[in-house]
């Protein structure tokens, strides 16, 4: 009989599930590591300035001035911390420093200017979950505040609240599960365009039946997965190509994002993208 190591389960990858199962198979089952894409890690690291501002706003329990170039060498540092970073095409080091300073910069001045300080930044927050194969859901609440949660986002263009409606209910059910009240949930965005770099304060509408139907997707589809495997009467390419097909069409089925994409057997039977209604960031 076949043991497995029970896995916690994140906001994102319930995203990721909506997306491709096949992807997300690979990545959270079987444990392929995910592309660093240069875009993801610019965001991270616009991100990372805003953690290590609000971290000493709430030791000293009150706003601080800060030091732009401070921080904007903060969050660089942290991009240039990252291993194995995968350039987009026409970026580079440069062109990716640019963009962290200038949203940096952004993030400061058009959102955290006017934003209270939290009781609690980068806030992991855990619901147990009873599965055999899953252990929890977990995730960490970039802004918590006295009656809302805040998520960091970067984006090419203005940003669309309903990208973020999965993630931001899956947050708000594990921070209220905590034992935290959230009436309001937004999106701090930066928006890092050709000539010019903003940001904008979205609000989210969230939808709690959504965000539990694909969780219970995951449940059961992995309890299929468990079971067959425990039978033992099928071999592991027919089960997870009977539980978790690939989705071809999805914008994101690209070699620059989708590690086993060079592999994937479903990865040749269309080349039409179609957009995605969730964020993957």
């Amino acid at each position: 009989m076949e043991n497995f190591e029970k896995f916690t389960l994140r906001p994102s990858t319930v995203i990721g599930f909506a997306s491709c199962e096949r992807s997300w198979f690979n990545n959270f089952v079987k444990g392929v590591k995910s592309i660093n894409s240069s875009k993801a890690m610019v965001g991270t690291a616009i991100h990372s300035a805003a953690e290590y501002y609000w971290t000493g706003c709430i030791k000293d329990n009150t706003k601080l001035d800060w030091n732009m170039s401070e921080l904007q060498e903060y969050a660089m540092d942290c991009f240039l911390a990252g291993e194995n970073v995968v350039y987009e095409s026409g970026e580079n080091e440069q062109t990716c420093k640019n963009k962290i300073f200038n949203g940096t910069s952004a993030l400061f001045r058009d959102i955290i200017e006017y934003t209270d300080v939290p009781l609690k930044t980068e806030y992991r927050v855990t619901m147990p979950i009873e599965h055999p194969m899953i252990k929890d859901i977990s995730g960490t609440i970039d802004y918590l505040g006295k009656d809302s949660i805040a998520d960091i986002k970067t984006s090419g263009a203005k940003y669309q609240p309903k990208k973020a409606v999965v993630q931001q209910s899956i947050y708000k059910m594990l921070a209220e599960y905590n034992g935290y009240t959230v009436n309001n949930c937004t999106i701090q965005a930066v928006i890092l365009l050709k000539n010019s770099t903003y940001g904008q304060v979205a609000e989210v509408q969230t939808n709690l039946g959504m965000a539990e139907a694909l969780i219970e997707s995951i449940k059961l589809k992995l309890h299929y997965y468990y079971n067959m495997k425990m039978e033992g009467k099928l071999s592991d390419e027919i089960i997870e190509d009977l539980l978790f097909a690939g989705n071809p069409g999805h914008y994101l089925c690209d070699d620059r994002f989708c590690p086993s994409r060079p592999t994937c057997k479903f990865a040749s039977v269309s080349t039409q993208k179609i957009q995605c209604d969730f964020d993957l960031q």
